[in-house]
């Protein structure tokens, strides 16, 4: 069974009417129709380094799929090195993503509701000595073909890719891997040298999502406006 509903966080703050929802609207919109004949999907987030707001638009994009369309949604932080998820929903690391792959704990025991219905998250869970080998365990790949079974989406927030190769090694489980870009702050030869790495890995990138909190481009999203705070 699954953890009782909780409250709206009291530092989020999402307005349907503002253009940033809009985008990610069109965003969804743009990902359904690709993937039209799928009864299920698994999204991939990452960018190139750290800073780009990448889990915040994991965040924003599940909540925005579990809304428009009432689908069953899950976003799993699987970020185990610098884990974000719990802190912009407000919930416990604890009992998440690590502990259901080490076999410690169930899905069902870990997964936590949200204020919205159709929306689960599975937080990063106990942080590990060598998060890169967990990751290649077999069990990743088992976990989301059986989640596919009770979800419409699964939104993965992965770790960038320059750092460490663990968005790479779980890229090969995702159907649709998205970059997230800085505009204006990431370097150009960052963003290629993430797109090689990735090309590399014999993988494809969806698409690239234009983040910018300067407001260099219309397609921006403002933390301070959402109440988050980045260091």
């Amino acid at each position: 069974m699954f953890n009782r509903k909780k409250a709206i966080p009291q530092s989020f703050f999402f307005d349907d009417e503002t253009p940033e929802a809009t985008e990610l609207k069109r965003l969804y919109s743009k990902i359904k129709r690709k993937g039209s004949k799928k009864k299920s999907d698994s999204l991939l987030i990452t960018s190139a380094s750290m800073g780009e707001g990448k889990s915040t638009v994991s965040s924003l994009l599940a909540i925005t799929m579990a809304k428009s369309s009432e689908s069953k949604t899950l976003l799993i932080d699987c970020d185990l090195r610098r884990p974000k998820i719990h802190e912009l929903m407000e919930m416990k690391m604890e009992n998440g993503f690590s502990d259901v792959l080490s076999g410690e704990k169930t899905f069902n025991e870990c997964v936590k509701e949200t204020w919205i219905d159709n929306l689960k998250v599975l937080t990063a869970g106990e942080l590990v000595d060598k998060p890169s080998a967990l990751l290649k365990n077999q069990k990743f790949d088992e976990l989301v073909s059986d989640l596919k079974h009770y979800f419409n989406h699964i939104v993965l927030d992965c770790p960038p890719v320059l750092p460490v190769s663990d968005s790479l090694i779980l890229g090969k489980h995702a159907d649709g891997i998205f970059m997230v870009v800085r505009v204006g702050k990431t370097r150009k030869e960052l963003v290629e040298r993430a797109k090689s790495l990735i090309h590399d890995a014999s993988l494809e990138i969806a698409g690239v999502i234009l983040n910018n909190v300067e407001e260099i481009l219309p397609f921006y999203y403002n933390y301070k406006y959402y109440g988050y705070s980045y260091k």
